[in-house]
């Protein structure tokens, strides 16, 4: 056909414009659920939250630096000296001007009909002023400590020191940052440069110190934000029918608009149109993409090099990554959706349409359909992916719709990277690797990898077969998987013996560390926060520290006891006594029970028995070490409070605290009993628990003397370290009162703080012990908190500190003979 034919078939476009126009179509059908006329905006809180996190962080610069920001402070006031500023006329011009500009502001929005703003602006500027005037008070309390007052006020020539917060800047802070600006940039220019004028001329005067402005600032912001999140905004996202105009504008000629549920952070709409038939519509505003900017964060700061995703892209410019990594998978001849449209729906809101292609998830397909040959398309589309050098970068479940012909598309391009590098290859490789395994099973997921892949190819990727480079998708998917990842190392390494991955660090850190360095933060600051520091070890009696150190080195025969009783099996005395040291090493980079769990399983497996075995009688142990640590605090506060011993606190403590424990249970117990969910959810957990520990149970106790030596040894071990922590308590006494406490208030005190300690999860329990050991002792145990915080500190030198370097040789002793 020539040319010319080719033309008189197709309509010339100045005739079939106006023939679309003409085209009447039926009324639009909008369906969807309504939308609330106010709502909350994440970004409010998540600056709430901010704010406050900031006024955390200058307060602690002032207390820490708090002779640097003195001495920036006293350069500003000698440069405006010399400089001879006239304070008098920059404060007058910037006080009429934060008058005005809030006045102009109103009259603004009152004009464009929002009153509800300023009404809203008024009340967070009534609330800051009431917020300032509250902790302007506190803080000149006698009760606030004296460090929060120097880094927050100045002595005047009176009697009394400066305000911490500035009451007329946290006013105009909070109504100026409800009220906006409405896009009039010179008035905000002018307002902020006001502000930092006026504060600069404050703290020349001497009315503030440059972290009381900083408090003052974010304090607005905080009642501001706060506000804003708790009272909602007016509802401004675009609905069905702003999608529906704006297909329509696109030419796509849309006839329904349906909203249907979306998996990601975006609003989905399927659209019934005239000629182009159904329509993926995917809208992202500003607010949906913000509800997960903490996560991206987290996961931005914790991973490194090729594992992070740039997923801190702005709206527009993920709009553009998305379009164009369409455009780039449609031109390598890939399988996807085809874009239809990408359109601007307002401030921060934007859509992309696609057509509809009808098809299900990975997840969605029955087992008969997980057929070879789709496993088999699905890698090939990789491989074609990555011939072109892009990467997908989100490899879940939901990136594949299977049609009704079992053809695989490609969808989710969000994250996608063009001229993608090698690791952002390996990576989709590896993801790739998992997510079919979960569903076609790691043998033939293996298989079809190599085939489409190379053996090469598919090695290269198993140093990233890490849980942390997963979506969340398919790592909630893994953990009904237990072992898959190793599977598949061990599936590759069959077919491809001379592959060793070496390992790739991906993370920065892990969510252990930041427990770690939590607790060791919280610890230091109550052990510097009180008048003793370590110096005070040094005036401590020694014999009462020998008693304390002989008890401590004692238990580890009595955890030796606990762990033999409970194994049938005959054990090596020794081996057990070191193994038990081994564990104090290991609880520095693990929390304390789930260290002394890992050691002994390991030592017990090592031994020679069974896996199951081992675990079942460590469970034993530890059961029944949780039965008789509840009862040694019933009996304990029994005798405690039966005891009278004034001079310790422990009629009033133990009583009490006795009461609230039993409360507390009976009411726990009440709640799993009558509400179903929590009833399911306990039997659940403890019929795998009891089903394996209660046969080794029954084991243990046909031997009287096992079952003595077991249930003896959890009983010393626990006295023993309450013996410990008294002796301690002893050693750092200074006066006759001290002396005298009770051994079974400390016995009860050491059993309730440790239970409630051990929950922070970090190593040995670091900082959870510690603080709610010396919370007990001053509380219950009626000790001046430096007293308590020495003796804390020395219990915890010797049990947990000073075994570390015993704890090393012996677990490297054991490792290098293969009993560990």
């Amino acid at each position: 056909m020539s040319r010319a034919s080719e033309n008189e078939d197709k309509p010339a476009d100045n005739d079939a414009l106006p023939a679309r126009r003409a085209v009447t179509l039926p009324a639009p059908i909008i369906d969807e659920p309504p939308e609330p006329r106010r709502i909350r905006r994440p970004a409010d809180l998540l600056r709430a939250v901010a704010s406050f996190v900031f006024m955390l962080l200058f307060l602690g610069i002032g207390m820490v630096a708090g002779g640097t920001t003195r001495g920036a402070e006293s350069d500003i006031s000698k440069l405006s000296a010399e400089q001879k500023l006239p304070l008098g006329l920059i404060l007058a011009v910037t006080s009429v001007l934060l008058a005005v500009v809030p006045i102009a502001l109103a009259i603004d929005r009152l004009y464009q009909r929002d009153s509800r703003r300023v009404v809203d602006s008024v009340l967070a500027a009534a609330m800051a002023y009431l917020s300032a005037v509250g902790l302007n008070a506190t803080v000149s309390s006698s009760h606030t400590p004296k460090a929060i007052r120097d880094a927050l006020t100045l002595p005047t020539n009176a009697a009394d020191n400066t305000a911490a917060f500035h009451i007329y800047l946290a006013t105009v802070v909070a109504y100026l940052t409800i009220i906006g600006f409405s896009n009039r940039h010179n008035f905000q220019t002018a307002t902020w440069i006001a502000l930092i004028a006026y504060g600069v001329v404050t703290l020349i005067q001497g009315d503030a110190t440059i972290i009381s402005l900083a408090e003052t600032v974010m304090l607005g912001r905080l009642i501001a934000f706060g506000w804003r999140w708790a009272r909602g905004v007016i509802n401004d996202r675009p609905t069905g029918e702003a999608v529906h105009q704006a297909l329509s504008d696109a030419g796509l000629d849309p006839l329904s608009c349906r909203r249907v549920p979306a998996h990601e952070d975006v609003r989905r709409y399927v659209v019934a149109t005239a000629g182009r038939g159904d329509v993926d519509a995917l809208v992202l505003d500003r607010d949906q993409q913000a509800a997960g900017l903490v996560y991206r964060l987290y996961r931005r700061a914790r991973l490194r090099g090729p594992a992070q995703r740039r997923n801190l892209l702005s709206l527009r410019r993920m709009l553009e990554q998305e379009a164009l990594m369409s455009y780039a998978v449609t031109a390598a001849g890939i399988r996807t959706q085809q874009l239809l449209a990408v359109r601007d729906l307002g401030p921060d809101t934007g859509m992309l349409a696609y057509q509809m292609v009808p098809g299900r998830t990975l997840e969605q397909l029955a087992p008969e359909e997980l057929t070879d040959g789709l496993l088999g398309r699905l890698w090939a589309m990789l491989a074609d992916l990555h011939a072109h050098q892009l990467a997908h970068r989100r490899l879940s479940a939901h990136a594949f719709l299977i049609d009704d012909e079992g053809r695989a598309w490609l969808t989710d391009l969000r994250l996608g990277e063009i001229a993608a590098g090698t690791l952002s290859r390996r990576l989709d490789t590896a993801e790739m690797l998992t997510v079919t395994s979960l569903y076609f099973g790691y043998e033939r997921s293996v298989a079809a990898a190599v085939t489409e892949l190379g053996e090469d190819d598919v090695a290269a990727a198993l140093p990233m077969l890490q849980p942390v480079i997963l979506t969340r998708t398919t790592r909630t998917a893994l953990k009904k998987s237990k072992g898959l990842l190793n599977n598949i190392q061990e599936a590759v390494q069959a077919l491809h013996p001379s592959v060793e991955p070496e390992p790739v660090k991906l993370e920065r850190f892990s969510p252990r560390t930041l427990f770690a360095v939590g607790g060791a933060a919280l610890a230091a600051y109550l052990l510097l926060a009180s008048n003793y520091s370590w110096s005070s070890l040094t005036a401590v009696n020694w014999w009462w520290t020998g008693a304390a150190a002989v008890a401590s080195v004692a238990t580890y025969f009595a955890a030796a006891m606990a762990l033999d009783g409970f194994v049938p099996e005959k054990l090596r005395w020794g081996r057990t006594v070191l193994s038990q040291v081994a564990a104090s090493f290991v609880t520095l980079v693990a929390p304390a029970a789930v260290g002394g769990v890992a050691v002994n399983t390991r030592y017990l497996q090592r031994t020679g028995l069974p896996t199951r075995a081992a675990v079942t009688a460590v469970g034993a142990q530890q059961i029944m070490g949780l039965v008789q640590h509840l009862l040694l605090i019933l009996i304990f506060g029994v005798i405690a409070g039966s005891s009278g011993d004034n001079s310790g606190g422990g009629s009033h403590a133990s009583s009490a605290t006795l009461i609230s424990i039993i409360l507390a249970l009976a009411l726990l117990v009440l709640l799993i009993a009558t509400i179903p969910q929590l009833r399911r959810f306990a039997v659940n957990r403890l019929r795998p628990l009891v089903a394996g520990v209660l046969p080794r149970l029954m084991d243990v106790a046909q031997n009287p003397i096992k079952l003595a030596t077991g249930l003896g040894g959890t009983v010393i071990l626990s006295l023993l370290y309450s013996f410990t922590l008294w002796a301690s308590i002893q050693a750092a006494a200074t006066d006759d009162r001290a002396a005298k406490v009770n051994f079974a208030v400390v016995a009860f005190i050491f059993l309730t703080a440790q239970a409630a300690g051990s929950i922070v999860p970090t190593p040995g329990g670091v900082g959870g012990v510690e603080g709610a050991l010396i919370g007990a002792l001053t509380t219950f145990g009626h000790l001046d908190t430096g007293l308590a915080t020495t003796a804390v500190l020395l219990f915890r030198l010797m049990t947990f500190w000073l075994p570390v370097l015993p704890g090393w040789f012996a677990y490297n002793y054991m490792t290098r003979r293969g009993e560990l």
